[in-house]
């Protein structure tokens, strides 16, 4: 008997793995697509905060440098009227 022109082929073993694993490797591909772009989304934003925390440092410093001077004016203060408590006392013969 000839096969009509409309009759389905039936799939055979071998074509449904086929077409079973385009369809895996379709998926795959699909989502090492989805990987890169997250992984592109991930390296910008690393490095918004990598900026951003060159700027903190960069700040920090500038507090850092404010806070040593201030230090410092308070040691000569300090020793400044230590000196000058010293000589009241002196003078006034308190010890």
């Amino acid at each position: 008997m000839p096969k009509k022109k409309n009759q389905k082929i039936k799939p055979t073993p071998k074509t449904d793995s086929e077409r079973e694993t385009r369809v895996l490797l379709e998926e795959v591909r699909a989502d090492f697509k989805l990987i890169a772009e997250q992984y592109g989304s991930i390296a910008k934003k690393l490095e918004e905060h990598g900026q951003k925390l060159n700027r903190h440092d960069t700040e920090f410093l500038k507090i850092q440098a404010r806070f040593d001077k201030l230090e410092q004016q308070f040691g000569a203060i300090l020793t400044n009227h230590e000196h000058r408590l010293k000589a009241v006392e002196q003078k006034l013969e308190v010890t």
